[in-house]
């Protein structure tokens, strides 16, 4: 799945199924939500909230990491937060709601109030692991690209467009 992918809940139902998760209690142990919010998660159409995907990638990391079918999962702190962001370098509520999809208002009442929900540390887990998985591969693309004769590779940053505006 790529971080602009969306998931369906029939796509999350088939996921769960392929590890065992059949029962809503099982799912809701996996992704820290009420077994209540698996049910109507079955019940309604369309997509699930992007954080569900994330946190199916972070909960296939811990499993590829062998920490177990059922990986017991630290909650997220204030600390832990920001040594992700940190990681992933996320320097803004804005850039850290992007990620979830989330509103900046809701990554604030976390941080201000030392609270996060509990499937929070499987989602940062699940977009920390697609974004090295992404460095890795463009690593790998980069390193197997026919080198072009007498151009230059790019150094330093490039310049955004809002850069060079008056």
């Amino acid at each position: 799945m790529t971080p602009s992918e969306k998931m369906s809940r029939d796509k999350f139902f088939d996921w769960c199924g392929r590890r065992g998760l059949t029962m809503p209690g099982q799912i809701s142990v996996v992704l820290g939500v009420s077994p209540q919010t698996v049910r109507n998660w079955r019940k309604e159409d369309g997509e699930v909230k992007y954080w569900v995907s994330l946190a199916c990638d972070g909960y296939d990391a811990c499993v590829e990491a062998n920490l177990g079918p059922v990986p017991q999962i630290p909650r997220m702190s204030v600390e832990s937060f920001n040594n992700w962001k940190q990681r992933c370098q996320l320097s803004t509520d804005d850039e850290v709601a992007d990620v979830f999809r989330l509103t900046k208002q809701a990554i604030h009442n976390w941080i201000n109030k030392g609270h996060f929900p509990e499937w929070l540390m499987l989602a940062c887990l699940g977009f920390e692991w697609r974004l090295r998985r992404r460095e890795a591969e463009e690593a790998a693309a980069a390193a197997t690209a026919p080198e072009t004769a007498g151009t230059a590779a790019p150094t330093g940053p490039v310049p955004s467009i809002e850069a060079d505006q008056p």
